[in-house]
């Protein structure tokens, strides 16, 4: 009953393209910014198996925004401007990029691509939100310092 329970959210989800303008610039600063160079994601030093969405390896690559944050013990929510890009593979192929940032108090920015780039769903849809909202701030694959 979950399986079919979450197909049908992605399936719902599909296509849901909030903010198209965003998801663009979004992935031209990214690519500019060459984010497979930044730094890793505590815990993931490399590609990592994953039992979550976005594939059943994947790399995780954090600002340095995200960077100067996880040194400041104590803090009980990232700073705006945090962003994180996950690269999601299955079967050793990159299928997705999905990314997120912090735009204000509580609010951030998801969006995901294919491989080819293209968006697949943008802005704050109900498949990223409903997931992420048991994350620290919003953030499931570490934690806040």
């Amino acid at each position: 009953m979950r399986f079919v329970l979450a197909l049908a959210l992605l399936l719902c989800a599909c296509g849901e393209d909030q903010d198209p303008a965003g998801a663009r610039a979004f992935w031209d600063r990214i690519q500019a910014e060459d984010y497979r160079s930044w730094a890793r994601a505590p815990g993931y030093p490399e590609r990592h198996p994953s039992r979550a969405a976005h594939g059943d390896e994947v790399e995780v690559f954090v600002n340095e925004v995200v960077v100067d944050a996880l040194a400041t013990p104590g803090i009980d929510e990232w700073p705006v401007g945090s962003v994180i890009v996950k690269d999601g593979y299955d079967g050793g192929d990159l299928c997705f990029v999905a990314g997120m940032e912090k735009v204000g108090p509580d609010e951030w920015f998801w969006v995901e691509y294919g491989s080819d780039g293209d968006t697949l769903f943008s802005g704050a849809p109900a498949i990223c939100t409903g997931c992420h909202a048991v994350g620290d701030d919003w953030v499931r694959t570490f934690v806040l310092p």
